[in-house]
């Protein structure tokens, strides 16, 4: 801030007489920039939608239910599978289950067209697991320390690979000596290495970025994947929009072409049906679980929004994370 000051009157004084003198700064504070929030406002807004998502839970009718009327021993799972899904309380298969279960378990490649929240990863995870059962009861590793990697999964974020890892392992409750491991963003490569090597990885879950690396790091993966029996892309739609498709096609060219594969997507673009021709086979099913004119997220995921002033955000979103995070604690 520069202010001009006369020393005179502006009469007798010319502009060489002009004194400049510096004003200094004003520092913003946080609370001119971001005004305070009432968080009492804040808690009661959120209390009034959690009050009205309870009660348009409760009003929902039995027809919008996830689950079919097929219960998981009505199938041709492992005993162990069986044995584990038991322990986890679960009984009945959700539609999505139902109508791929046994297309998969029976070694076709599949196009599936599901929504999220609708119990997909354990349709996915459930053949993969069933498929190492097989695999390792006819192979002989030969003494090998490491085994082969029998089910590779993809999706599009860390997050959901951990996700994903951490439903296996429940499942993998029973069965000895089958692992599952991630490949994803964040971690130290070298540890990667380490951890795929010391624990079984039979199952493995891995990001595209992630995966290349290792592939292109000349590590033992490559020779690992050999074996591969399984190839499922999870989230195909949201792997694509995040550019992952060059990805993908380099991942593809480094797997057996005798394989089975799946394909899970809540939306099927032009761009998803490219990709499907890559990695599954002609005669391949597709198994539309939501159908026309349906939203792709199920109505059991619970969305909401909150309309606030732009100045308000910075006060804001650390409230309602703290307030989502103590309530799924």
């Amino acid at each position: 801030w520069m202010v001009l000051r006369r020393t005179g009157s502006s009469a007798s004084l010319g502009n060489h007489d002009i004194k400049l003198t510096k004003r200094a700064n004003r520092i913003v504070t946080d609370e001119e920039l971001y005004p305070p929030l009432d968080i009492n406002v804040v808690r009661e807004d959120l209390s009034k939608r959690k009050s009205m998502e309870n009660v348009m839970e409760e009003s929902r009718e039995p027809r919008d239910s996830i689950y079919s009327g097929k219960r998981f021993d009505e199938s041709c799972l492992s005993p162990l599978t069986l044995k584990a899904l038991s322990a986890s309380g679960i009984v009945k298969m959700t539609r999505v289950q139902d109508a791929t279960l046994s297309e998969c378990l029976d070694g076709k490649d599949a196009l599936v067209k599901a929504k999220t929240g609708t119990g997909k990863s354990m349709a996915f995870l459930l053949p993969a697991i069933e498929t190492v059962v097989k695999a390792m009861s006819r192979s002989d590793d030969g003494g090998h320390r490491v085994s082969p990697i029998f089910a590779l999964i993809l999706c599009p974020t860390r997050e959901l690979a951990s996700q994903i890892a951490a439903e296996g392992k429940a499942l993998l409750k029973y069965h000895e000596g089958i692992g599952v491991q991630t490949l994803i963003g964040g971690t130290r490569f070298k540890l990667d290495q380490q951890r795929l090597e010391s624990d079984p990885c039979q199952i493995l879950i891995a990001t595209p970025g992630r995966l290349l690396d290792h592939i292109e790091n000349k590590s033992n993966i490559t020779s690992r994947l050999m074996a591969l029996k399984l190839f499922i892309v999870d989230e195909a739609d949201l792997l694509l929009d995040l550019g992952f498709r060059r990805d993908v096609e380099k991942i593809i060219d480094c797997l057996p072409r005798q394989r089975q594969s799946l394909l899970f997507s809540a939306t099927i673009p032009k761009e998803v049906r490219r990709v499907s021709q890559l990695v599954l086979k002609r005669d391949h099913s597709y198994i539309d679980t939501i159908g026309l004119g349906c939203v792709e997220t199920h109505d059991k995921v619970k969305q909401s929004c909150m309309v606030a002033p732009h100045e308000s955000h910075f006060h804001l979103v650390p409230h309602i994370l703290n307030e989502h995070i103590s309530n799924t604690a």
